[in-house]
Protein backbone atom coordinates (compact mmCIF):
# COMPACT_ATOMS: atom_id res chain seq x y z
CA UNK A 1 0.00 0.00 0.00
CA UNK A 2 2.88 2.35 0.78
CA UNK A 3 4.40 1.60 -2.62
CA UNK A 4 1.13 2.47 -4.36
CA UNK A 5 1.00 5.67 -2.35
CA UNK A 6 4.54 6.49 -3.49
CA UNK A 7 3.51 6.10 -7.14
CA UNK A 8 0.92 8.80 -6.50
CA UNK A 9 3.33 11.06 -4.59
CA UNK A 10 6.34 10.93 -6.95
CA UNK A 11 5.65 12.37 -10.43
CA UNK A 12 8.38 10.22 -12.01
CA UNK A 13 6.61 7.05 -10.82
CA UNK A 14 3.54 7.64 -12.97
CA UNK A 15 2.64 8.97 -16.43
CA UNK A 16 1.92 12.70 -16.72
CA UNK A 17 -1.66 13.83 -16.17
CA UNK A 18 -3.96 13.98 -19.18
CA UNK A 19 -7.67 14.64 -19.64
CA UNK A 20 -9.20 11.96 -21.84
CA UNK A 21 -12.54 13.79 -21.85
CA UNK A 22 -10.86 16.57 -23.85
CA UNK A 23 -9.33 14.07 -26.28
CA UNK A 24 -5.83 14.75 -25.00
CA UNK A 25 -3.11 12.30 -26.02
CA UNK A 26 -2.06 10.28 -22.95
CA UNK A 27 1.41 8.82 -22.59
CA UNK A 28 1.76 5.15 -21.72
CA UNK A 29 3.56 3.75 -18.71
CA UNK A 30 7.29 3.28 -19.00
CA UNK A 31 8.82 -0.10 -18.21
CA UNK A 32 9.96 0.95 -14.73
CA UNK A 33 6.60 2.56 -13.92
CA UNK A 34 4.76 -0.54 -15.03
CA UNK A 35 7.08 -2.80 -13.02
CA UNK A 36 6.61 -0.66 -9.90
CA UNK A 37 2.85 -0.81 -10.25
CA UNK A 38 2.78 -4.58 -10.75
CA UNK A 39 5.17 -5.11 -7.83
CA UNK A 40 2.97 -3.00 -5.56
CA UNK A 41 -0.09 -5.05 -6.58
CA UNK A 42 1.91 -8.20 -5.93
CA UNK A 43 2.75 -7.08 -2.39
CA UNK A 44 -0.87 -6.11 -1.71
CA UNK A 45 -2.11 -9.51 -2.89
CA UNK A 46 0.47 -11.33 -0.76
CA UNK A 47 -0.46 -9.27 2.29
CA UNK A 48 -4.20 -9.73 1.78
CA UNK A 49 -3.76 -13.45 1.14
CA UNK A 50 -1.78 -13.81 4.35
CA UNK A 51 -4.08 -11.77 6.57
CA UNK A 52 -7.59 -12.73 5.51
CA UNK A 53 -7.47 -16.51 6.09
CA UNK A 54 -5.58 -16.11 9.39
CA UNK A 55 -7.25 -13.14 11.06
CA UNK A 56 -10.53 -14.85 11.87
CA UNK A 57 -8.85 -17.95 13.33
CA UNK A 58 -6.36 -15.81 15.27
CA UNK A 59 -9.17 -13.68 16.66
CA UNK A 60 -11.17 -16.73 17.67
CA UNK A 61 -8.17 -18.02 19.62
CA UNK A 62 -8.18 -14.82 21.67
CA UNK A 63 -11.79 -15.15 22.86
CA UNK A 64 -12.14 -18.93 22.94
CA UNK A 65 -12.73 -20.42 26.39
CA UNK A 66 -12.95 -24.16 25.93
CA UNK A 67 -13.48 -24.97 29.59
CA UNK A 68 -16.50 -22.70 30.02
CA UNK A 69 -20.10 -23.67 29.13
CA UNK A 70 -20.75 -20.46 27.17
CA UNK A 71 -17.76 -20.92 24.87
CA UNK A 72 -19.92 -21.51 21.79
CA UNK A 73 -21.93 -18.38 22.50
CA UNK A 74 -18.74 -16.34 22.85
CA UNK A 75 -17.45 -17.64 19.51
CA UNK A 76 -20.78 -16.93 17.83
CA UNK A 77 -20.65 -13.33 19.01
CA UNK A 78 -17.07 -13.02 17.80
CA UNK A 79 -17.89 -14.34 14.33
CA UNK A 80 -20.94 -12.06 14.11
CA UNK A 81 -18.92 -8.97 15.06
CA UNK A 82 -16.07 -10.04 12.77
CA UNK A 83 -18.26 -10.24 9.68
CA UNK A 84 -20.14 -7.09 10.70
CA UNK A 85 -16.85 -5.20 11.03
CA UNK A 86 -15.71 -6.58 7.66
CA UNK A 87 -18.92 -5.37 6.00
CA UNK A 88 -18.61 -1.95 7.62
CA UNK A 89 -15.00 -1.61 6.47
CA UNK A 90 -15.97 -2.50 2.91
CA UNK A 91 -18.77 0.07 2.99
CA UNK A 92 -16.33 2.65 4.33
CA UNK A 93 -13.87 1.87 1.55
CA UNK A 94 -16.52 2.31 -1.15
CA UNK A 95 -17.93 5.52 0.35
CA UNK A 96 -15.52 7.50 2.53
CA UNK A 97 -12.25 6.51 0.84
CA UNK A 98 -13.69 6.93 -2.66
CA UNK A 99 -15.08 10.34 -1.67
CA UNK A 100 -11.64 11.38 -0.38
CA UNK A 101 -10.03 10.24 -3.63
CA UNK A 102 -12.57 12.17 -5.73
CA UNK A 103 -12.25 15.44 -3.79
CA UNK A 104 -8.67 15.39 -2.46
CA UNK A 105 -6.90 13.44 -5.20
CA UNK A 106 -4.96 10.20 -5.29
CA UNK A 107 -2.18 11.42 -2.99
CA UNK A 108 -4.55 11.83 -0.05
CA UNK A 109 -6.79 9.01 -1.27
CA UNK A 110 -3.96 6.47 -1.08
CA UNK A 111 -2.37 8.16 1.93
CA UNK A 112 -5.37 7.68 4.21
CA UNK A 113 -5.57 3.86 3.87
CA UNK A 114 -1.76 3.62 4.01
CA UNK A 115 -1.72 5.52 7.33
CA UNK A 116 -4.61 3.44 8.68
CA UNK A 117 -2.80 0.23 7.77
CA UNK A 118 0.37 1.51 9.44
CA UNK A 119 -1.53 2.33 12.63
CA UNK A 120 -3.25 -1.07 12.65
CA UNK A 121 0.07 -2.88 12.17
CA UNK A 122 1.68 -0.75 14.88
CA UNK A 123 -1.12 -1.48 17.36
CA UNK A 124 -0.92 -5.18 16.52
CA UNK A 125 2.80 -5.37 17.31
CA UNK A 126 2.45 -3.25 20.46
CA UNK A 127 -0.20 -5.62 21.83
CA UNK A 128 1.57 -8.74 20.56
CA UNK A 129 2.91 -9.80 24.03
CA UNK A 130 -0.62 -10.22 25.41
CA UNK A 131 -1.99 -12.28 22.51
CA UNK A 132 -2.69 -16.00 22.72
CA UNK A 133 -0.44 -17.62 20.13
CA UNK A 134 -0.83 -21.19 18.98
CA UNK A 135 2.43 -23.05 18.58
CA UNK A 136 3.10 -24.04 14.97
CA UNK A 137 3.01 -27.78 14.31
CA UNK A 138 5.18 -27.45 11.23
CA UNK A 139 7.54 -24.96 9.65
CA UNK A 140 6.05 -22.60 7.09
CA UNK A 141 9.34 -22.29 5.21
CA UNK A 142 9.90 -26.04 5.23
CA UNK A 143 6.49 -26.67 3.67
CA UNK A 144 7.00 -23.89 1.15
CA UNK A 145 10.37 -25.35 0.15
CA UNK A 146 8.78 -28.80 0.02
CA UNK A 147 6.18 -27.64 -2.49
CA UNK A 148 8.84 -26.02 -4.66
CA UNK A 149 10.99 -29.18 -4.61
CA UNK A 150 8.00 -31.36 -5.54
CA UNK A 151 7.07 -29.02 -8.39
CA UNK A 152 10.60 -28.98 -9.76
CA UNK A 153 11.02 -32.74 -9.38
CA UNK A 154 7.76 -33.51 -11.16
CA UNK A 155 7.82 -30.71 -13.73
CA UNK A 156 8.23 -33.22 -16.59
CA UNK A 157 5.86 -35.85 -15.22
CA UNK A 158 2.99 -36.46 -17.61
CA UNK A 159 -0.26 -37.97 -16.45
CA UNK A 160 -1.14 -41.28 -18.12
CA UNK A 161 -3.65 -41.05 -20.95
CA UNK A 162 -7.26 -41.61 -20.01
CA UNK A 163 -6.84 -40.28 -16.47
CA UNK A 164 -9.61 -38.13 -15.09
CA UNK A 165 -9.13 -34.43 -14.55
CA UNK A 166 -9.47 -35.11 -10.85
CA UNK A 167 -5.86 -36.27 -10.67
CA UNK A 168 -4.67 -33.01 -12.08
CA UNK A 169 -6.85 -31.12 -9.64
CA UNK A 170 -5.43 -33.13 -6.74
CA UNK A 171 -1.89 -32.15 -7.75
CA UNK A 172 -2.87 -28.54 -8.33
CA UNK A 173 -4.75 -28.12 -5.09
CA UNK A 174 -1.94 -29.70 -3.09
CA UNK A 175 0.39 -26.99 -4.31
CA UNK A 176 -2.23 -24.49 -3.16
CA UNK A 177 -2.60 -26.22 0.22
CA UNK A 178 -6.29 -26.92 -0.43
CA UNK A 179 -6.67 -30.69 -0.12
CA UNK A 180 -9.21 -30.05 2.60
CA UNK A 181 -11.47 -28.27 0.09
CA UNK A 182 -11.21 -31.16 -2.37
CA UNK A 183 -12.18 -33.63 0.34
CA UNK A 184 -15.19 -31.57 1.39
CA UNK A 185 -16.35 -31.12 -2.21
CA UNK A 186 -16.08 -34.86 -2.88
CA UNK A 187 -17.95 -35.61 0.34
CA UNK A 188 -20.78 -33.29 -0.65
CA UNK A 189 -20.96 -34.81 -4.14
CA UNK A 190 -21.00 -38.35 -2.73
CA UNK A 191 -23.68 -37.72 -0.10
CA UNK A 192 -25.57 -34.78 -1.62
CA UNK A 193 -25.30 -33.27 1.85
CA UNK A 194 -23.43 -30.22 3.05
CA UNK A 195 -20.58 -31.30 5.37
CA UNK A 196 -21.06 -30.39 9.04
CA UNK A 197 -24.77 -30.00 8.46
CA UNK A 198 -25.24 -31.19 12.03
CA UNK A 199 -23.77 -27.90 13.28
CA UNK A 200 -26.17 -24.99 13.68
CA UNK A 201 -23.55 -22.25 13.89
CA UNK A 202 -20.21 -21.25 12.41
CA UNK A 203 -18.66 -21.44 15.85
CA UNK A 204 -19.48 -25.15 16.16
CA UNK A 205 -18.05 -25.87 12.71
CA UNK A 206 -14.88 -23.98 13.58
CA UNK A 207 -14.57 -25.91 16.85
CA UNK A 208 -14.96 -29.29 15.14
CA UNK A 209 -12.60 -28.52 12.26
CA UNK A 210 -9.85 -27.22 14.54
CA UNK A 211 -10.30 -30.24 16.82
CA UNK A 212 -10.02 -32.65 13.89
CA UNK A 213 -13.60 -33.95 14.23
CA UNK A 214 -14.83 -35.24 10.87
CA UNK A 215 -18.36 -34.43 9.60
CA UNK A 216 -21.14 -36.94 10.23
CA UNK A 217 -21.84 -37.07 6.49
CA UNK A 218 -18.66 -39.13 6.13
CA UNK A 219 -20.47 -42.08 7.76
CA UNK A 220 -22.92 -42.12 4.84
CA UNK A 221 -20.20 -42.88 2.27
CA UNK A 222 -20.58 -46.58 1.44
CA UNK A 223 -17.62 -46.86 -0.92
CA UNK A 224 -14.70 -47.72 1.35
CA UNK A 225 -12.04 -46.51 -1.10
CA UNK A 226 -13.79 -43.19 -1.60
CA UNK A 227 -14.26 -42.82 2.15
CA UNK A 228 -10.58 -43.51 2.80
CA UNK A 229 -9.61 -41.02 0.09
CA UNK A 230 -11.80 -38.28 1.62
CA UNK A 231 -10.39 -39.00 5.07
CA UNK A 232 -6.88 -38.46 3.73
CA UNK A 233 -7.92 -35.11 2.27
CA UNK A 234 -9.73 -33.74 5.33
CA UNK A 235 -7.37 -35.10 7.96
CA UNK A 236 -4.97 -32.98 9.97
CA UNK A 237 -2.59 -30.98 7.76
CA UNK A 238 0.50 -32.76 9.07
CA UNK A 239 -1.06 -36.15 8.20
CA UNK A 240 -2.11 -35.36 4.63
CA UNK A 241 -0.12 -37.14 1.91
CA UNK A 242 1.79 -35.34 -0.80
CA UNK A 243 0.39 -35.19 -4.31
CA UNK A 244 2.64 -37.95 -5.67
CA UNK A 245 1.34 -40.42 -3.06
CA UNK A 246 -2.26 -39.25 -3.31
CA UNK A 247 -2.36 -39.80 -7.07
CA UNK A 248 -1.50 -43.44 -6.41
CA UNK A 249 -4.48 -43.87 -4.11
CA UNK A 250 -6.61 -46.99 -4.98
CA UNK A 251 -9.68 -44.80 -5.44
CA UNK A 252 -8.09 -43.02 -8.40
Amino acid sequence: MVLIWITAMIPQARPPYCNQLKAESCKSLTGSQYATLLFSFFLVSIGAGGIRPCSIAFGANQVEQRNTPNNERVLEKFFSWYYAATAISVMGAFTFIVNVQDHAGWKVGFGVPAILMFLSALSFFIASPIYIKQKATMSLFTNFARVIVVCITNRKVALPSGESNLRFLVFLFWTLKSLFIIGMCMLEMATLEIPYRECDSIAKIYKKVTAGVKPQALNKVSDLELKAFIEKCIGQARERPIAVDLIKDPFL
